[in-house]
């Protein structure tokens, strides 16, 4: 019981977008019952093929097997024909597991946000200072805050990525909870590297997925010459399970930190919270502010306790002192709104984006 090939040819070919051609193999059978053998021998759809041509192989991808038993023989014997689809293999990234392939999908465009103003950039026609390239306080000219809005240019960026069903296990647990976290460190993310504090996570969808592709194995086998150990490749298809990300991200070239005025109507002395009161200094008739116990340890004058914000000062033990114009001088928390973390454990792809079919 046996079967053999008779010949080999080519039925068909195309050269347009990829090189493609279907080639047909004859093989001649015993009998019928060597079919099954030859059946389970035939190289299937995301199995690998190489060619010959010249003096250099060529790779095809399998894209469809088909058997087909042709009339009977003499004796019993039986011919069969199989017809392969075959693709020729461009780019060996297609022998990678999904997520070892570049981002795709990429666009980045620009997106409007407001924040809350607590600084400003003088103009040539400040009622007040002159026109300057430093921040100033957002206060008005009795040094009080000032209510505003700052509208600012960001850019989003979006893309999909392939993360292994092994890595999102480890994730998938806070996995809901990233939109609205920012970078705590450097990072670089489809090519372009980003300070600490500069990217956003807007939002991430994730969807299981299954595939099967050509893939690379690799097999250790041990061979008889003194110790050493041979790793052989191989190529045959390869279930993939993983789960494919689609991200949007918001980039501030400023970053995320924000200055928000130091402000407030109460003070803390050792642990204690006590409200702030203003009076007027027996001998000098200068504003002085301090605690209800200040005021009458000190014998002011026409005390009453502060109703609106005033500037503290850096410890908040008190209210910011006058600086030489007779304002306030104010005083700064600095930071962001949004929580720091890293994203080393969300794999994002290093490499630029590229346009790729695995998966999507």
């Amino acid at each position: 019981m046996a079967y053999r090939l008779l010949h080999t040819f080519v039925k068909s070919a195309s050269a347009s977008e990829n090189y493609t051609k279907e080639i047909a193999y004859v093989y001649e059978l015993d009998s019928i019952n060597d079919f099954n053998p030859l059946f389970f021998s035939v190289k299937r759809k995301n199995d690998f093929l190489a060619e010959w041509s010249g003096n250099t192989l060529t790779y095809f991808v399998v894209e469809s097997s088909n058997l087909t038993k042709r009339a009977p023989m003499p004796g019993g014997k039986v011919q069969v024909e199989i017809t392969m689809q075959l693709r020729h293999l461009e780019d060996m990234d297609e022998l990678k597991a999904p997520w070892q392939l570049p981002p795709y999908n990429f666009r980045i465009s620009s997106a409007i946000n407001e924040e809350s103003a607590a600084q400003f950039y003088p103009g040539d026609d400040d009622i007040w200072l002159e026109e300057s390239a430093n921040p100033a306080p957002f206060v008005n000219t009795a040094g009080v805050m000032l209510e505003g809005t700052a509208s600012f240019a960001t850019s989003q960026i979006t893309f999909s990525y392939a993360i292994s069903a092994v890595t999102f296990a480890m994730i998938q647990h806070w996995f809901w909870s990233i939109p609205g976290k920012i970078n705590n460190d450097r990072v670089t993310i489809c090519g372009m590297t980003f300070p600490e504090r500069t990217i956003k996570l807007e939002s991430m969808n994730a969807e299981y997925c299954e595939v099967e592709l050509p893939g690379a194995v690799l097999q250790r086998t041990e061979i008889v010459n003194g110790n050493a150990v041979v790793n052989e490749v191989t190529v045959q298809p390869v279930n993939y399970h993983y789960y494919r990300v689609d991200v949007t991200l918001n980039a501030n070239p400023r970053t995320w930190n924000q200055y928000f005025l130091n402000v407030g109507t109460h003070v803390n002395r050792d642990g204690v919270i006590a409200r702030l009161w203003s009076w007027e200094d027996a001998t000098t008739s200068a504003m002085t502010f301090g605690t209800y116990m200040d005021y009458r340890t000190t014998g002011g004058e026409n005390g009453q306790s502060i109703s609106e914000p005033v500037a503290l000062n850096a410890a908040g033990t008190n209210a910011s002192p006058l600086g030489e114009n007779g304002r306030q001088i104010m005083t700064y928390r600095h930071g962001s709104l949004y929580e720091p973390i890293s994203f080393q454990a969300l794999a994002f792809p290093s490499a630029p984006p590229k346009k790729w079919s695995q998966g999507q």
